[in-house]
């Protein structure tokens, strides 16, 4: 069972003039942007940027940067390999806002040849990253997305020599998917590739607004068999299946994802159970109506409002776990039905898509194209 540690043992001394970047190499990075980098890469594009060898000395000293521990390997890989042990980090941006439910971070690496990525994270551990995913699901545009915009044009034009990959895991997937499709449009002409990896699609009017069909052709989403992050809302663009060697909502860690070689593992399709949680949560969403969405989502985090966590990790604990139990108890009525209303359609969507063997697919992934996913695809 080999993963992105394996592949940078294997082929970590190939430079990227010889092997191009690949989507391997894509993972690695969206990855990497999950680790705290303030005060070791500057926001800006014209300070003095940072090699990765050089911020690893930082990272490697301060764990409490790093988001798992498969990190810490990482880094420590990553700072002794010639392939990426020079690449230069820059425009690093971390901002969380609890007004405006945003969580918003991105990085940019420059690589040889002209080229660079931007880099966008995906939901961290706090309340409100996983509130503003949520938001996606009756809003057009929450506010990450809205930065993934801003931050591309301001790298695109700090860069003006530099050709562009946009990646990211998760909701950092959607953000490098929406940054690319509603920059500045002269702006798309340097971006080489879009690559999303396991992030959820968005609405059916987003997907087709022209800047999207512009970035399609350049835009490809990797799922790992078991998926249910990355089928979440709509999808149009291409896609490839991994072997994940983990299970259910645990192949969403990257570090699960097989590598062979400079590719991935590749499967056929999806696994029945990631089929039918997709149409299942489709179906849904299409019988609540955007109104009841919002009010649902609202209604559950609310519960949540008088509690000190920040973090999901300190939800549970202590007096924030009694003060959740208490609002359960003490909902309105309007509340507790708007709660009552949104399990009764899901219970239905269930119950109405099952037995699994003999699902029949719509508005998902695979209505539209099999997986050509490839061994070694160079991005």
């Amino acid at each position: 069972m080999t993963n992105i540690l394996d592949y940078i043992k294997w082929r970590g001394d190939l430079l990227m003039e010889r092997v191009p970047f690949c989507d391997v190499d894509a993972v690695i990075l969206s990855q990497l942007s999950y680790t705290r980098l303030t005060g070791v890469v500057a926001e800006n594009f014209w300070d003095e940027p940072v090699t990765v060898g050089a911020a690893a000395e930082t990272v490697l000293a301060e764990p409490e940067r790093l988001k798992q521990g498969e990190d810490d390997e990482l880094w420590q890989l990553l700072a002794e390999s010639p392939r990426f042990k020079d690449l230069v980090l820059t425009g690093y941006v971390d901002r969380f806002d609890i007004a405006t439910e945003k969580q918003f971070s991105a990085l940019t690496v420059l690589m040889p040849e002209g080229k660079a990525a931007a880099v966008y994270r995906g939901t961290d551990l706090t309340i409100v990253g996983w509130k503003e995913d949520f938001n996606m699901s009756f809003a057009d545009f929450v506010p990450a997305q809205a930065e993934a915009v801003a931050y591309f044009n301001t790298a695109a034009e700090s860069l003006p020599d530099r050709d562009f990959v946009l990646c990211g895991h998760s909701k950092g997937g959607n953000l490098a998917v929406y940054g690319a499709a509603f920059c500045r449009p002269e702006l798309q002409n340097r971006i080489q590739a879009v690559r999303n990896f396991d992030g959820p699609g968005f609405s059916g009017e987003n997907v087709e607004k022209a800047g999207m069909k512009n970035i399609l052709p350049k835009t490809r989403t990797f799922l790992p068999q078991s998926s249910v992050v990355g089928m979440l809302l709509e999808h149009e663009e291409a896609f490839t299946v991994i072997h994940s060697r983990s299970l259910g909502l645990m192949q969403h860690d990257l570090y699960t994802w097989e590598i062979m070689g400079g590719g991935f593992v590749v499967e056929e399709e999806t696994t029945d159970s990631s089929q039918f949680i997709d149409k299942t949560l489709k179906q849904w969403l299409q019988n609540m109506p955007k109104e009841k969405r919002e009010g649902f989502v609202e209604t559950v985090f609310s519960i949540l409002d008088d509690c000190d966590a920040v973090t999901l990790r300190e939800l549970f604990s202590g007096r924030n776990a009694l003060t959740v139990m208490k609002n359960l108890r003490e909902m309105e009525e309007e509340e507790r039905t708007m709660i009552q209303e949104g399990m009764s359609i899901l219970s239905r969507s269930v119950r109405g898509n099952l037995p699994l063997p003999n699902l029949q697919i719509k508005n998902s992934l695979f209505d539209r194209q099999k997986s050509e996913g490839t061994q070694d695809e160079n991005v």
